[in-house]
């Protein structure tokens, strides 16, 4: 029986090293591509090389190069493998930020240049490709807008009690995500956007009220009207019930205690309408002064002890630095702006002290401050308190009423507002407020700008601006579907759906726009959820990550187009002792063995909070070849299911040597990433279920075994000459 030929690139490299013994002991004849260089970098392989002129060669080694096409397909021919194994890339994280344009050429085109070859040549291979981990549409929670990769179990989403018609806040259940080709349903009009499957559950009102139908195939109740110039089918414009209160006492919801020099205007109790009122302003147009700093020479019995012995007064050090609260707040409202007068009145209503200039109006009060700081004292910090949120309309109106009379402007037709703010919290917030309120809103954003001329004044370094639109007539012209705005359009990506408790809609937007729309879970048969499995949508953080996106979807793109047998593993982090030293476990036992050896000082690393799933680069080349072994192609997810920091890996390493690691180690900003990935952790479940692949290796077997290592080839290394890790 003639021997299985495989063809791997990147056969010098970690998982090419490995995977090349795995399929020598296998019985394989092995072909790698090694590139062209000057100096040799075979060292992973040396013990498994094999001389040109021998006979019988299993391993057999190429010249080429994945971003050479011509290459690519003339070894595809003359070695015409059974299997291929894409493992070749510039694969370091960091450094495809330096290099983004060849990173994507070896990692992303690469890929494609394989695939093109072995449908060119129209030889019958299995083909793996290694890879790593878009939609416009986000759920607004009452943290804020969400992207489906940011949402989370357990957050709060706005939805519509369709028994009653009520908004209510629920918890999200579960995060529901699938890959998806197919057509889509775009709904949209100068009022909504949104981008849906056809079988999902679009949650409608008309006349007879609340209903579900699917996006696909609309099914309106017999009662309603559904034609191209007139319709009953409208979007839900739920009604909010919040708490109520006469009152409110400052003391209750920002404690404070008064210091020495607050005397006057202590107020406490306010209406709650003026209290939400002057929030509303304050967010907008307020300012409280920075606290003051002095010094202090101490109490008067230490002052009069400062005396000589004739009486007379010696020279005194300063004792202390004393800081006094603030009480000063400022609303900057010029005289001619409609709000001044209102707030004047608040002032007088409550019998404070005030002052006024052309531009400002100041006024003091210590628990008053205390609490305005509550909303933030920077303009893109500024925030309403969450808890003045769960209030009822009457209230909320006069908050609103309070952030128009600031930055906010009501158009001349006298039913749409606008409100202007930098602070991306606050927008949500607005939006929230104005659904609460039954306003219609969407929003959009105004790019900064170096220079910007308004009414003749010129504004340098203009910051980011985010734009709410308001429109006051919603009841009398609530957002109508018609057919016309019904269109299928064609789409590949991800879809998402969140599992909502006791209600199965949620308030999404997209584009600026939002609507209440249902959701389908039903849809994604064995649907993923965080840990990241197979159907978790790849969110790319940096050139080589992007890259790998390309590569997987090139794969599945070939696969379903040609029919080639190609798989994508989706390898999570895998280490060990022929790790690169420059990636950061490698890097940590090549310095902790550089530091028993005395070579070395300090090891410098970058962000020790990112965690990892780690697990053997010896064990994972085992799934690789599985993969290839199956009767149907697919892609797997290999990984331990455990995650740990970089802080942990240095514990374990440091520990195992009976080393404290926080007197060896410093952070050096050069090694952070522009864009961290704070956690990966996988879910490798369908590699056990249907490979019988798992891990045996623990994180601390692990960690032990590449310490060893590194410590035996620093013993082995004579003394004076660099190893391998100062050398980088």
């Amino acid at each position: 029986m003639p021997r299985r030929r495989a063809l791997i690139t990147g056969v010098t490299g970690q998982d090419g090293s490995y995977l090349a013994e795995f399929l020598l002991a296998k019985g394989y004849e092995v072909h790698g591509i090694i590139r062209r260089s000057s100096s040799f970098n075979t060292q992973r392989v040396e013990h498994i090389f094999q001389d040109p002129h021998e006979l019988d060669r299993r391993l057999v080694l190429h010249y080429g190069d994945l971003t050479d096409a011509s290459v690519i397909n003339q070894l595809m021919k003359k070695i015409h493998p059974d299997e291929v194994y894409n493992l070749g890339a510039q694969s370091h994280v960091r450094v495809s930020y330096d290099i983004p344009e060849y990173t994507a050429d070896v990692v992303g085109l690469g890929a494609l240049r394989l695939l093109d070859a072995i449908r060119e040549s129209g030889i019958k291979t299995r083909f793996y490709q290694a890879s790593c981990y878009d939609d416009h549409t986000r759920v607004l929670t009452t943290q804020g807008l969400k992207t489906y990769q940011d949402v989370r179990a357990g957050d709060l989403v706005f939805t519509v009690n369709t028994t009653n018609n009520q908004l209510e806040v629920k918890p999200v259940k579960r995060v529901i995500i699938s890959p998806y080709r197919g057509g889509m349903m775009r709904l949209k009009s100068r009022r909504f956007d949104l981008l849906v499957t056809p079988n999902h559950q679009l949650l409608l009102h008309g006349t007879s009220g609340l209903f579900y139908s699917p996006a696909g195939d609309l099914q309106i109740p017999d009662k309603e009207q559904f034609y191209s110039r007139k319709s009953s089918v409208k979007f839900p414009n739920p009604i909010w019930r919040g708490k109520r209160s006469a009152s409110t006492h400052l003391s209750q919801v920002a404690p404070c205690e008064l210091p020495c020099n607050a005397t006057k205007n202590l107020i406490n109790e306010i209406e709650t309408n003026d209290l939400f009122w002057l929030v509303g302003l304050y967010v907008g147009d307020g300012y409280c002064s920075p606290d003051k700093r002095s010094w202090r020479s101490g109490p008067k019995s230490q002052f009069i002890a400062l005396r000589n012995s004739r009486g007379h007064f010696v020279a005194q050090r300063v004792v202390e630095v004393v800081t006094y609260p603030s009480h000063n707040l400022y609303f900057a409202i010029p005289a001619t702006d409609k709000s001044r007068q209102r707030l004047i009145l608040w002032l007088e209503k409550y019998g404070m002290e005030y002052h006024v200039a052309q531009q400002w109006v100041r006024c003091s009060s210590y628990p008053l401050a205390h609490f305005l700081r509550t909303c933030g004292t920077s303009s893109k910090g500024k925030h309403i308190p969450p808890w003045m949120l769960t209030y009822d309309r009457e209230h909320l109106q006069a908050l609103f009423e309070g952030l128009i009379g600031s930055d906010g402007h009501l158009r001349k037709n006298q039913k749409t507002y606008t409100y202007t703010t930098v602070s991306r919290t606050l927008l949500s917030q607005v939006v929230e407020l104005s659904v609460k309120l039954g306003l219609r809103c969407s929003t959009s954003r105004k790019p900064g700008k170096d220079i910007l001329f308004i009414k003749g004044q010129r504004i340098l370094h203009a910051s980011e601006a985010y734009v709410a639109h308001i429109s006051n007539n919603h009841h009398k012209r609530p957002i109508t579907l018609y057919p016309s705005h019904i269109r299928s359009v064609p789409y590949a990506g991800v879809v998402w759906c969140l599992e909502v408790e006791d209600n199965h809609n949620f308030l999404v937007e997209r584009d600026g726009q939002y609507a209440f729309c249902g959701n389908s879970s039903e849809m994604f048969g064995r649907a993923a959820e965080v840990p990241q499995r197979e159907t978790t949508p790849f969110r790319p953080c940096s050139p080589y990550a992007a890259a790998k996106v390309f590569a997987h979807w090139t794969t599945v793109d070939y696969r379903q187009s040609y029919g080639i047998f190609a798989c994508n593993g989706i390898l999570f982090n895998h280490e060990s002792p022929r790790r690169g030293p420059t990636f950061v476990t490698r890097k940590i036992t090549m310095g902790l063995a550089n530091i028993l050896a005395k070579r070395q000082r300090k090891l410098y690393l970058g962000n020790l909070d990112a965690k990892r799933d780690w697990g053997y680069a010896k064990e994972y080349v085992e799934a690789m070849w599985l993969m290839l072994q199956q009767d149907q192609p697919d892609d797997y997810v290999v990984a331990t299911g455990e995650t740990h920091s970089v802080r942990e890996f240095l514990e374990e390493a440091f520990s195992s040597q009976g080393l404290e690691w926080r007197d060896y180690v410093e952070i050096d900003p050069r090694y952070y990433r522009p864009n961290e990935v704070d956690l990966l952790l996988g879910d490798a479940s369908k590699a056990r279920q249907r490979l019988g692949w798992a891990p045996k290796t623990t994180f601390q077997g692990l960690v032990r075994l590449m310490v060893e290592a590194d410590i035996a080839l620093a013993q082995s290394t004579p003394a004076g000459e660099p190893t391998l890790a100062e050398t980088r």
